[in-house]
């Protein structure tokens, strides 16, 4: 077993917080990559269709916005995409 060089362990902690920091400002990259919308996004539709729902946090997982809404099933219209959040047998998901 070789020596680890302290600068290179320096040099991987700097690169983590640098990720860490970039993604903490970016937290809706992987949602928008996934569903193709974003928790802001979502949750100024539902604002305006005046359903009931607690304001979620963009870095929040779908799975606490979905446990938000009130409705039993919820259609919203995101960038032109039709969005359907339903629940059956208290399971919630999502699809376009």
């Amino acid at each position: 077993m070789g020596k680890v060089k302290s600068s290179t362990i320096t040099e991987a902690v700097v690169a983590v917080l640098i990720i860490t920091i970039i993604f903490s400002f970016t937290g809706r990259i992987i949602i928008n990559s996934i569903y193709g919308f974003s928790y802001r996004e979502l949750n100024q539709n539902l604002r305006n269709q005046k359903i009931n729902y607690r304001y979620i946090e963009d870095r929040s997982s779908h799975l606490e916005l979905l446990d938000s809404i009130k409705n039993e099933n919820v259609a919203v219209e995101l960038n032109g995409n039709r969005i359907e959040i339903k629940s059956e047998n208290n399971e919630y998901f999502i699809q376009k």
